[in-house]
């Protein structure tokens, strides 16, 4: 984009004819913002009675200083090429009435389908970061491609070396929100707006709607600790696409890695100046490869999630009994995993009866039960006794193993009967021959 030279202060009637109403609408501070037909890629943003009179006039020809002043040749690219920065200074005789600054250029243009007709039409416009800070289903919707986890942290590098410029230097420019950036999907690259309402030091409140501040509420004045809140939540809802602050919060606290870290501070710590520095935000984002993408995941977590509060099982092993026993696979040993932060331990394994030694057994007794024996865990521990019927943190039903009956026992309980089962038979055979008895002795006397 080819830009005329103009000077820091230029009188209205250098600008040349403005005919018809505004391209752009007004609001806020300006009555509207017009293309100059006579500078192409100029805008002229013409302020409110109101705005113009309470403009810091000092801090406006500072603002247009500044690309120039900048020692370093990428700084003044990136000033050139990602913002529309103020280039002169409008006046009207003794007044200022406004500001001429650039358009974001042409490439930025996306062509979009709408779904808000019942016709599909297709529009081509400039792409606002709201758009981007929401899911890749939003994107597809309307044809715009979806962004990857690297394809949104460019986005976001971008918007941090904004931010770090602006606080090198001293500016305060607290009107990051949805409205105020463009984007590419496919170029990478993004734009930012209003520059020219920016201060060097605090100034009186700027609300942003879902961009306030928790520890700034108005009338408090807005300065970096209130820029450090608003950009990290700006990159944060790109990142994650999420939009609610505690979904971001826990989309951030999820994740590993300097940047989400970092994120995660600037939003939630308990004072504004125990906020890291957007210096900070932008050394977080330094380690990139050659392609400008952080390479950040979200953190493996061990184990199955668990339930907060319960028991830490200490490390246990069950070993086999007695050598020398009849070939059959031997249990495996039985360890608690690593211990989550809710204080649960993971178990692995499966738990089978071990073989025991047979033994004789008392008439009319059950035999013997496979009792497995536990060794303790670590030193200066003291493990509890593991009930076999149910595991000691683990994840699946370990079972009671079936007892075992000696045949030893099972011949000698064969053996010995049941004395009152003998009383019985006997009395059964006393009363059959006492019927006999009976039977026969009348049969004689009837003889």
């Amino acid at each position: 984009m080819s830009v005329m030279h103009l000077p820091a202060v230029v009188q209205i009637p250098v600008l040349g004819r403005f005919d018809g109403p505004p391209q752009f609408q007004g609001g806020g501070q300006s009555e509207g913002v017009w293309r100059i037909p006579a500078r192409p890629g100029l805008l002229f943003k013409r302020y409110t009675w109101d705005a113009a009179a309470a403009l810091d006039i000092a801090a406006m020809d500072r603002l247009i200083a500044q690309p120039a002043a900048l020692p370093d040749a990428t700084d003044r690219t990136l000033v050139a090429q990602s913002t529309a920065w103020p280039v002169s200074r409008v006046t009207d005789g003794d007044r200022t009435v406004g500001v001429v600054m650039p358009e974001a250029p042409d490439d930025l243009l996306v062509s979009w389908k709408s779904t808000n007709s019942k016709t599909a039409s297709i529009r081509r416009e400039r792409l606002p970061i709201d758009w981007l800070a929401k899911p890749n289903d939003y994107l597809v919707k309307r044809g715009v491609p979806e962004q990857s986890a690297p394809d949104r942290t460019q986005f976001c590098v971008m918007l941090a070396q904004l931010a770090g410029l602006f606080e090198r230097c001293g500016i305060v420019y607290a009107d990051w929100s949805y409205a105020n950036a463009f984007w590419h999907p496919t170029r990478h690259t993004v734009y930012l707006i209003d520059i020219d309402g920016s201060s060097y030091g605090p100034r009186p409140h700027v609300n942003t709607a879902n961009f306030e501040d928790p520890l700034t509420p108005m009338p408090q004045q807005v300065d970096t600790y209130v820029d450090r809140y608003r950009v990290a939540l700006l990159i944060a809802r790109v990142l994650t696409a999420k939009r609610e602050v505690p979904e971001v919060t826990a989309a951030l606290s999820g994740s590993g890695g300097d940047v989400p870290d970092t994120l995660l501070r600037m939003l939630t710590a308990p004072t504004r100046q125990g906020r890291p520095s957007l210096r900070q935000l932008l050394q977080a984002f330094g380690t990139v490869d050659p392609s400008g993408v952080i390479d950040w995941r979200p953190r493996q977590r061990t184990g199955p999630p668990t339930r907060a509060g319960a028991p830490v099982t200490p490390t246990q092993t069950i070993r086999p009994g007695p050598p020398n026993q009849p070939s059959r696979p031997g249990p495996p040993t039985l360890t608690s995993g690593p211990v989550t932060a809710t204080g649960r331990a993971t178990v692995t394994g499966s738990i089978r009866p071990m073989p025991t030694q047979p033994r004789r057994t008392p008439a009319g007794t059950q035999g013997t039960r496979a009792t497995p024996s536990i060794v303790p865990g670590p030193a200066g521990r003291n493990p509890a006794r593991t009930s076999p019927t149910r595991p000691a943190g683990g994840t699946g039903n370990i079972r009671r193993p079936p007892p075992r009956v000696s045949a030893r026992a099972t011949r000698s309980s064969s053996a010995g009967g049941n004395p009152v089962l003998g009383f019985i038979a006997i009395a059964i055979l006393i009363a059959i021959a006492v019927a006999l008895f009976c039977g026969g002795y009348a049969l004689l006397s009837s003889l």
